[in-house]
């Protein structure tokens, strides 16, 4: 099986931990649990992004990405590929969201994403909450 997220291994071991398990559950048409593993990297790069930026984390998320953009820490294109995976890790959380379709089309979205992730963010020493 392709590992999309291999690259994110020695940085983020989260993130690839989470890309990982999506691609397996795509793969076992397990379908939501491909889109929760995918809303958790979006959610897991939003927590990076507010803590380097010094943005309070009880915000809602919507307010954070916008507080993100005006910073000029993302720009929309990126809002937008982390809002389409929050949301459709929400609905996978709470309406057993089952659709191929959008599991294929958003495991892309997650590597892009993860992609400009690591270009941007890399090289820096950082842990998520959830690796602590």
């Amino acid at each position: 099986m392709q590992n999309r997220f291999e690259f994110l291994k020695d940085r983020f071991p989260k993130l690839a931990e989470y890309g990982e398990k999506a691609e397996e559950a795509l793969e076992d048409s397990d379908h939501n649990i491909c889109l929760l593993n995918l809303g958790r990297i979006a959610e897991n790069i939003t927590e990076f992004l507010c803590r380097k930026n010094h943005i309070d984390k009880s915000i809602p998320s919507e307010n954070a990405l916008d507080e993100l953009v005006r910073l000029e820490a993302i720009d929309d294109k990126i809002k937008r590929k982390i809002n389409a995976l929050t949301e459709i890790g929400n609905e996978a959380a709470e309406n057993d969201y089952d659709s191929k379709n959008a599991c294929t089309l958003l495991i892309k979205t997650a590597q892009e994403l993860c992609g400009w992730f690591m270009l941007k963010h890399g090289e820096g020493n950082f842990e998520f909450l959830a690796d602590l």
